[in-house]
């Protein structure tokens, strides 16, 4: 069980803060703005919704031992709780708009995390859902990253091509040239 199981515990703390951390902002932080943003929330919403419980499920009925799995699982719950509460702290006082909006951005954050990441929201969210996946090493979880990760992928797509046809073209090329889209050293 999880009280006999100090490592499954610390995995399902974490997996539960990060998780109820992307329902929080979803409910209370992003700006739903436009018919994009409403579709773009309910999909979402939607599938991560299942995402979690299904993550929950699989964490909580894992044999969880201390291992390079659980290890790195706490890693990239870690990280994402990081990187998630770092984006919130810059962006407290001008949330952006909830993904797949239609509205031209308004702005272009360049301080915080977004002077590594162009998409710090998104590379939290996959390092969830890969932690997940990796602490409980069943394979029913590998869908999750797949779709949502194709998701992320198609919004981050659609907000960049925002800030290209935009007011903001030549300086989102500029933060482009200096910046990781998702993660460092790699993409």
């Amino acid at each position: 069980g999880c009280l006999l199981n100090p490592m499954k515990s610390i995995m399902l703390f974490l997996a539960i803060s990060a998780y109820a951390s992307y329902v929080w902002a979803a409910a209370r932080f992003f700006k739903v703005t436009d018919a994009g943003a409403v579709r773009g929330k309910g999909i979402i919403s939607a599938l991560g919704l299942l995402a979690i419980a299904i993550s929950l499920y699989a964490i909580s009925t894992a044999k969880i031992g201390v291992d390079v799995n659980t290890s790195v699982s706490i890693f990239c719950f870690l990280f994402s709780l990081l990187i998630f509460w770092w984006a919130i702290e810059t962006l407290k006082t001008r949330p952006l708009n909830f993904a797949f909006a239609n509205e031209a951005p308004s702005k272009l954050v360049s301080n915080g995390p977004y002077q590594i990441l162009r998409h710090p929201f998104y590379t939290s969210y996959m390092l969830g859902w890969s932690g997940a996946l990796i602490g409980s090493w069943n394979v029913w979880l590998l869908p999750i990253p797949i779709i949502m990760g194709a998701i992320y992928l198609r919004a981050a797509n659609k907000e960049e091509k925002s800030f290209l046809e935009g007011k903001f073209r030549q300086e989102y090329l500029d933060y482009q040239s200096k910046t990781w889209r998702f993660l460092p050293l790699v993409y």
